[in-house]
Formats: structure tokens, sequence, C-alpha cells
């Protein structure tokens, strides 16, 4: 629903989802090459520790996207 609604609108998904500021539940990791559950899709890969955390969608691009600000003034 939420794609279909963000491509009536020319919007990009992701960064609603990223970014739209409501609370959601948004990642389970599984082992590579593991089926996931039914209801479960792939978003991303966990790689080794480097810097920070890099949000890449699965085309490659880094999105963008901005939220809210909890601890803004």
């Amino acid at each position: 629903m939420l794609a279909a609604t963000a491509a009536t609108l020319g919007a990009d998904p992701l960064s609603w989802v990223l970014g739209g500021g409501e609370d959601h539940g948004l990642l389970a990791a599984f082992a590579p090459g593991q089926k996931l559950p039914r209801g479960f899709r792939r978003v991303g890969t966990a790689r080794a520790p480097g810097d920070g955390v890099s949000v890449v969608t699965v085309a490659g691009a880094e999105p963008a996207f901005v939220g809210w600000d909890h601890f803004g003034g």
C-alpha cells in the first residue's frame, strides 16, 4: 500500500519509511542465503563495522531523506 501511494504521488517510499517520523518496526537480521519468513522483505545488508551507518538502496543509491530530530532544540 505504501509503495502504491508513493508511486501515485511520485514520491520515494523509502524516504517515508526512513524519515517519516512515525514509529515502525524496521529491522530483523538473517544469515546470508537464508530463506526469509513470510511477510519479510530484504532491504539491505549488514557489513563489517566501519564509520557510522550508511543506508544504501538495493539499487545501490543513497536515498535523500530528512526526519524528525528528537534531540534538536
